[in-house]
């Protein structure tokens, strides 16, 4: 399968780079983002197709712009590289204690997305914006298909598909963890299925012409295979983006029916999440607030620059209590992994930058683009229970966000 599908991003990177030249590698960066199948390793460190793909992007890019220094701004975008600088102070003010390799490791993961992103907002106008969107929606379709395909010519997943309920939690987690093909954890692909699916809606939106039942039936695509991730978190994520898009991008004089409406199926959810046999037993579900009680004590512990970047799970049994339900030295909250590793200034930093996007929330409800930001509101929620800081679709995303509503140039 991996080699049919390397063959296959081959042909469209190819295709897309004679179509299109130098302008097809930043759209190529949306497509790119799912494809993590690992090529070799370096001193156990793996190198992925995608990670190829977006140091050769950055290459490219950066000696562009060193040719063009009188046009490179970045005063737009200051919080996003003043966050960047935090997680270096992170690993300089804690280098004593941490494993300066993984630290590293994830430092260059994050920086691959952060000046990806920065390079597609900064060198595409705004139509050439809506082809970025296009190939990152097509990425996810086609992942789409492949997930939703594999899964239905296995009878015995079928079969429990349809006793989901009944499963027990052995079983369940056994089913969870077989339906990731393009990611090593069915959250984190969740994650990335939540934001392609906004990105989706946003960009039948905005494209003319576009057949009602195609765009139904691609929604619904990637709404099943969002599914099929089993990714609690993420349903609790999707229906917050879904309310935000309902009451914010409608007549505002409906506002109270529309919150009523939105919030009935919305807390009969979340009810039922609670109430649900499965989480009796399950200990990965309530466990996780010892879980976050431990980051609460290193980040206090530990308030202005952190215990350092990647450096949360090494430290995490010397701040945890003897008595953990569950042996997993992972938050599983992105907010307190932030707050742990780089600080209470590093958490304010982030905070900062997402309030910059969904501000644009409250100044123009009815900007198209907002569909986007929850999207971003989708991600986040789910990020309440888990934490993959180094997704890439999540920083990727960010930066295109922040400069295309804070920069003068994202308006041209």
């Amino acid at each position: 399968m991996d080699l049919l599908v390397i063959l296959f991003v081959s042909i469209v990177l190819i295709a897309t780079v004679v179509k299109y030249r130098i302008k097809g590698v930043l759209y190529l960066s949306g497509f790119m983002l799912p494809f993590r199948m690992v090529l070799f390793s370096v001193s156990d460190v793996d190198f992925r197709l995608n990670d190829i793909f977006y140091i050769i992007l950055i290459l490219t890019f950066t000696i562009t712009s060193i040719k063009n220094i009188d046009k490179i701004k970045v005063k737009g975008i200051s919080v996003i590289f003043g966050f960047y600088c935090i997680m270096l102070l992170s690993i300089i003010f804690n280098v004593h204690r941490i494993q300066i390799s993984s630290a590293l490791i994830s430092l260059f993961r994050t920086s691959l997305a952060v000046f990806s992103g920065y390079f597609v907002a900064k060198n595409l106008d705004k139509e050439e914006k809506k082809k970025f969107i296009k190939y990152w929606v097509f990425s996810s379709v086609v992942v789409g298909i492949i997930t939703v395909g594999s899964f239905m010519l296995n009878p015995e997943n079928l079969k429990n598909i349809f006793q989901i309920f009944s499963l027990n939690v052995a079983d369940f987690y056994a089913l969870k963890f077989t339906n990731s093909l393009f990611f090593e954890d069915p959250n984190n692909f969740a994650g990335y299925l939540l934001i392609s699916i906004f990105l989706l809606i946003y960009y039948l939106q905005v494209v003319k012409k576009r057949k009602k039942i195609i765009s139904i039936l691609l929604i619904s695509l990637l709404l099943f295979t969002l599914f099929l991730s089993l990714s609690r978190s993420a349903y609790i994520g999707f229906l917050v983006g879904a309310m935000g898009i309902y009451i914010f991008m409608t007549k505002k004089g409906k506002i109270v029916s529309q919150i009523a409406l939105i919030s009935i199926p919305f807390f009969v959810s979340i009810a039922a999440i609670i109430v649900y046999d499965r989480l009796i037993q399950d200990v990965s579900a309530y466990s996780r607030l010892e879980l976050w009680a431990v980051g609460i004590k290193m980040s206090f512990n530990n308030p202005v620059f952190g215990v350092g970047l990647s450096n949360s799970t090494n430290l995490f049994y010397q701040y945890a209590q003897n008595n953990l339900i569950i042996n997993n030295p992972h938050f599983h909250n992105l907010f307190l992994k932030i707050s742990a590793e780089l600080g209470i200034v590093g958490l304010f930093c982030f905070m900062i930058m997402l309030w910059k996007i969904f501000k644009q929330v409250f100044i123009n409800s009815k900007n198209p683009k907002n569909i986007m930001i929850f999207g971003m509101a989708a991600f986040l929620t789910q990020s309440i229970f888990v934490e993959y800081f180094e997704s890439r679709h999540f920083w990727l995303l960010l930066v295109f966000l922040y400069y295309e509503f804070n920069t003068r140039g994202a308006r041209k």
